[in-house]
């Protein structure tokens, strides 16, 4: 059995800043650094309410558009195979072993028999296989690519299915657990009635949807969840709300309207705002979390390379960071995050005089790209807003026109992959391992017509040893060439920050915390007084 593949493939330096504001405690993971949580009495008649960074999307797995937004609203209801640990490890959910073949060619994963889901149906192996075929069908979706190296998958028992992988399958056990999209298991009786499942999703999950909204979902508690340890913990209701704007969600957490919020943009010195309003701040400080502009390499003048390293040298990175707060936002060029597989520390100081606008603008000329007019998509939210604003009148000294379109978050990403855009301004969300970074934004899904040189590099590093120098060294090769030769216009790092009221436990055990500010309530609940 291989449950953790060579350990946990982030070591998550996390700061609680707790609700007295009289410290910080610092670990090597947040499982340690929440033990002052861990014998806590929970109130499980409580209701824990929830603010999400955008709109309720769709719960059918095959019409997912963020791993971000998407977990945050699904994970409630539905369970994985794998689970991804606090501390980057993997562990056992609804699979209870699972075993890679020494050619790394099939996975056999053997599941429970006590599980049922909450429309009666049995949990087990035509449910995986009903789930994986439909997501691998769904090719160009986020299910449909997570997937792509799966050539079947089929029921070998009752309890027990196998993978069969086109390639190397070492990090399909963990694109079962991080992405919820390729592993969230539905009841076959809803996956028949697709048109419904969207809204009345059935899935083996400790919670049920008793209502949706415009805006908002209530989850109520499923009693005879078969994890009884979670049961321990978890409140009887779930309330989420999306509120886009972090000043308003810091509003409804002052006023008791939210128990927890995620930052997901722009929030002045949240360290004196947790001590001022008896509130615990999270950090998660090693994060591949990059606030990104993504180009658009089809279109002229950005599919040339000198324009794309131009219009990086003209970006006032440290101006930015004073902007958003030089806690919430570290200049790099770098697409993994400090303290991650694949970043390059002795590149740390190459973002240093980067910063060179009449150099780009000379750059910009030598290509014939003076006076080029450029559309930058911006999400409706105050980061991606904000910062747009600001790199339109920075691309202006160096000579480029911009015009800026904002669209909800929730449909900005679609809009983006339809191409008619050179630059999509938001947070490019973390991964559990530095392929699925790359996946995501750099050679695959937001990555529109990315260079061979960058593909090859990647797939050279996938199926290097997890955990392994090798592979440490193999990502900081790409994490080099990127900074020399930049596809998209990485502006700086961003460690996930959550704020909550003081008797709220679980955030600091967040497994995606590192990763994004993804808001899995599942490991949350409300402490006793």
């Amino acid at each position: 059995m291989n449950k953790r593949i060579a350990g946990g493939l982030f070591a998550t330096a996390l700061i609680v800043l707790g609700a007295t504001g009289c410290g910080a405690s610092k670990s090597a993971g947040p499982a340690a650094s929440g033990s002052s949580n861990a014998d806590a009495a929970y109130d499980t008649n409580a209701t824990l309410r929830v603010a999400q960074t955008a709109l309720p999307t769709p719960f059918d797995p095959t019409k997912g558009t963020s791993q971000t937004l998407d977990f945050g609203w699904w994970s409630p209801v539905y369970d994985r195979l794998i689970e991804l640990k606090a501390d980057g490890s993997l562990g056992p959910m609804l699979a209870t072993s699972w075993t890679l073949s020494a050619d790394k060619r099939n996975l056999d994963v053997k599941l429970r028999t006590d599980v049922t889901f909450q429309d009666g149906t049995p949990f087990n192996a035509d449910a995986v296989v009903a789930n994986i075929t439909r997501n691998m069908a769904a090719t160009g979706t986020l299910a449909g690519n997570g997937l792509a190296n799966v050539a079947s998958v089929t029921k070998v028992s009752d309890s027990e299915v196998n993978f069969a992988t086109k390639a190397d399958g070492t990090i399909l056990p963990y694109t079962l657990a991080a992405s919820i999209q390729c592993g969230a298991m539905v009841s076959p009786k809803a996956l028949a009635n697709p048109a419904t499942l969207a809204t009345s999703p059935v899935g083996t999950g400790p919670y049920k949807v008793t209502s949706i909204g415009q805006t908002s979902v209530t989850y109520q508690r499923v009693d005879n969840y078969w994890n009884k340890e979670l049961l321990k913990t978890a409140p009887k209701t779930i309330e989420m709300t999306a509120i886009v704007d972090d000043n308003a969600k810091l509003n409804a957490l002052k006023s008791g309207q939210v128990d927890v919020m995620a930052i997901s943009g722009v929030l002045e010195n949240p360290a004196q705002v947790a001590k001022s309003n008896d509130l615990k701040l999270i950090t998660f400080n090693q994060s591949s979390r990059t606030l990104t502009a993504y180009a658009n390499l089809n279109r002229a003048p950005l599919s040339n390379p000198v324009v794309r390293q131009a219009l990086s040298m003209a970006i006032d990175r440290d101006a930015i960071a004073s902007l958003l707060g030089t806690d919430a936002c570290l200049p790099s060029l770098q697409p993994f995050g400090p303290g991650t597989v694949g970043y390059d520390p002795a590149l740390k100081d190459k973002v240093k005089g980067y910063y060179n606008p009449a150099k780009a603008k000379q750059m910009l000329a030598d290509a014939g790209a003076t006076n080029a007019n450029l559309k930058i998509l911006a999400q409706q939210n105050q980061l991606s807003q904000q910062v747009s604003t600001v790199l339109q009148a920075q691309l202006k000294q160096a000579g480029v026109n911009v015009t800026i379109e904002t669209q909800p978050s929730g449909t900005a990403a679609v809009s983006w992959r339809a191409g008619g855009f050179d630059f999509f301004v938001t947070d490019a969300s973390g991964a559990p391992d530095p392929s699925f970074v790359l996946d995501q934004n750099y050679v695959a899904l937001n990555a529109l017509s990315p260079p061979n040189a960058v593909k090859q590099l990647a797939e050279a590093a996938r199926y290097t040893p997890l955990g392994s120098n090798e592979r440490n060294q193999a990502y900081q090769k790409v994490s080099g060439y990127l900074v020399d030769n930049p596809t998209n216009l990485i502006i700086c790092s961003r460690p996930p920050q959550y704020l909550s009221r003081s008797n709220v436990g679980g955030v600091e055990k967040e497994p995606l915390g590192p990763l994004s500010v993804i808001m899995d309530a599942r490991n949350m609940g409300i402490l006793k007084k």
